[in-house]
């Protein structure tokens, strides 16, 4: 799921904030995640959480890459 997501967040917030600003937001949600499970009495942070949201960050940034020379609003091509 932590990969899905963040694959989703960074397709989205590239468009609107570039590159760096995509990966900054996608990397505050992961993080600002693992943290919120760390001192929540119900969560547990896991390092392969974290793994997984990076992972999602690279996957989305590859394929954006490689199948358009523009970047289009990638959830919405994803969807329809």
């Amino acid at each position: 799921m932590h990969f899905s997501v963040s694959f989703s967040a960074y397709g989205f917030s590239s468009h609107f904030l570039g590159d760096i600003g995509g990966l900054v937001f996608t990397s505050f949600i992961g993080i600002g995640k693992e943290v919120r499970d760390f001192f929540s009495p119900s969560g547990t942070a896991e390092i392969g959480d974290l793994l997984a949201d990076m992972a999602g960050i690279i996957a989305a940034r590859i394929y954006i890459k490689e199948q358009f020379t523009s970047k289009p609003l990638i959830i919405l091509y994803i969807l329809f």
